[in-house]
């Protein structure tokens, strides 16, 4: 059986300013439902809102055991393993520091053995402005040896004006040719006396007087005799 108030229940809705779709919770009440059956309850058909549930992450133990092992190993890297920080853009190049030279002193000889001599003058000389109580007559190095032979052979044959280099002063200059040829004949052979204990041998064997060639026996070749 149709329920007679509510075509103008009806037209009462339509004829009134409201505007937007039409909401079943405001037009259920207003209509009578039939004898004997329940009233149908309001249904609103706005969407719900509210936060977004997100479904929790699936616990993996595989990943999880090598991500902590990985931590280990980076958290017990010594020093040097570590990336050395990238330089800032901008910034000056460091620059290195520069060795530091010791200073080395000059060779020296070691041991026991004797090099030189002092010979003291019993007439001692004056020359240069220097007073030469003294000569040492000592054994030259192999860079004094090297000089005297490159002026030996500069001058083409041995002279007897380039003498040795055994002839030094107390402070290790070589004694002046000048001097040398100044000297008194008694400090002369005192020091010649000495200076055969201090020549390398190289120089002993220029020293040494070379032995003659005797000539050749004269006359003609004899017969073989029978």
């Amino acid at each position: 059986m149709a329920n007679p108030a509510a075509p103008a229940d009806i037209l009462t809705m339509l004829r009134s300013n409201t505007t937007g779709p039409v909401n079943a919770a405001v037009v259920a009440p207003s209509v009578s439902p039939p004898p004997g059956v329940a009233p149908m309850p309001a249904v609103s058909f706005e969407p719900e809102t509210g936060p977004a549930i997100e479904p929790a992450p699936v616990y993996d133990p595989a990943a999880g055991f090598k991500a902590a092992v990985a931590a280990g190993i980076e958290a017990n890297k010594p020093a040097s393993d570590q990336p050395a920080p990238s330089p800032q853009a901008g910034a000056a190049a460091p620059i290195p520091a520069k060795p530091v030279q010791t200073a080395i002193d000059a060779p020296s000889f070691i041991g026991s053995r004797v090099r030189s001599r002092t010979v003291t003058l019993e007439w001692p000389l004056s020359y240069g402005g220097k007073a030469y109580e003294a000569i040492v007559v000592g054994r030259p190095t192999t860079g004094q040896l090297a000089e005297y032979f490159d002026r030996l052979m500069a001058q083409g044959e041995a002279s007897a004006a380039l003498r040795f280099p055994v002839f030094f002063d107390e402070t290790g200059a070589p004694i002046p040719d000048a001097l040398m040829d100044a000297l008194d004949p008694d400090d002369t052979d005192k020091v010649m006396e000495v200076v055969s204990d201090f020549l390398p041998v190289r120089l002993r064997r220029l020293q040494a007087p070379q032995p003659e060639l005797s000539p050749p026996p004269a006359g003609g070749a004899t017969e073989p005799t029978s």
